[in-house]
C-alpha cells in the first residue's frame, strides 16, 4: 500500500492523500491516474486537483467533479466522463480519443491541442471552451452548446454538430470538411 498526495492548484495545501495499491517507483502519470480513480471511488471531489499528465485510460469517472482541475497532457483514451463537471479545467494536449463526455459541463475549459477524435460530447455545455488546434474529427457534438467557444484551427472532419448552438463561436482556420450541422453557420465575425 502506497500513500500518494495530490496537491491543490489553488493553494499550497494538500488536496487529498490516496491509499492505493501501486509500486513505489511507478511513473508519476500512473500514480496520478490511480489516485484520481481512488478519489472518485471514495467520494472525494477532484476540483482543483493537480492531475497533469495522469494516465486515466478507460477510467470510469461519470459525474465526477473536476472543476478547475489540471488534466493537461493526461491520457483519457476511452474514459467515461458522462455528466462530469470540468468547468475551467485544463485539458490542453490531453488525449480524449473516444472518450464519453455526454452531458458533461466544460464551460471555459482549455482543450487547445487536445485529441477528442471519436469522442461523444453530445448535449455537453462547452460555452467559452478553447479548442484551438484540437482534433475533433468524427466527434459527436449533437446538441452541444458551443456558444463563444474558440475552435480556431480545430479539425472537425466528419464531426457531427447537428442541433449544436455556436453563437459567437470562432472557427478561424478550422478544417470543417465533412462536418455535419455547420450548414447554417455564418463565418463572419460577430458585430
Amino acid at each position: 500500500m502506497v500513500e500518494f498526495n495530490v496537491k491543490s492548484l489553488w493553494s499550497p495545501e494538500l488536496r487529498f492523500a490516496a491509499e492505493m495499491e501501486c509500486a513505489a517507483d511507478a511513473p508519476l502519470a500512473v500514480k496520478r491516474g490511480i489516485a484520481a480513480k481512488w478519489a472518485y471511488l471514495n467520494g472525494v471531489k477532484l476540483n482543483g486537483a493537480d492531475l497533469g499528465g495522469a494516465s486515466l485510460i478507460g477510467a470510469e469517472l461519470n459525474g465526477a467533479e473536476l472543476n478547475g482541475a489540471d488534466l493537461g497532457g493526461a491520457s483519457l483514451i476511452g474514459a467515461a466522463l458522462n455528466g462530469a463537471e470540468l468547468n475551467w479545467a485544463n485539458l490542453s494536449v490531453a488525449n480524449l480519443n473516444g472518450a464519453g463526455l455526454n452531458r458533461a459541463s466544460l464551460i471555459g475549459a482549455a482543450l487547445n491541442g487536445a485529441n477528442l477524435s471519436g469522442g461523444d460530447l453530445s448535449d455537453a455545455d462547452l460555452t467559452g471552451a478553447n479548442f484551438t488546434g484540437a482534433d475533433l474529427s468524427g466527434a459527436n457534438l449533437t446538441r452541444a452548446i458551443l456558444d463563444h467557444a474558440i475552435l480556431d484551427r480545430a479539425i472537425l472532419d466528419r464531426a457531427n454538430l447537428t442541433g449544436a448552438s455556436f453563437t459567437g463561436a470562432s472557427f478561424t482556420g478550422a478544417n470543417r470538411s465533412g462536418a455535419a450541422g455547420l450548414e447554417t453557420f455564418d463565418a463572419r465575425p460577430a458585430s
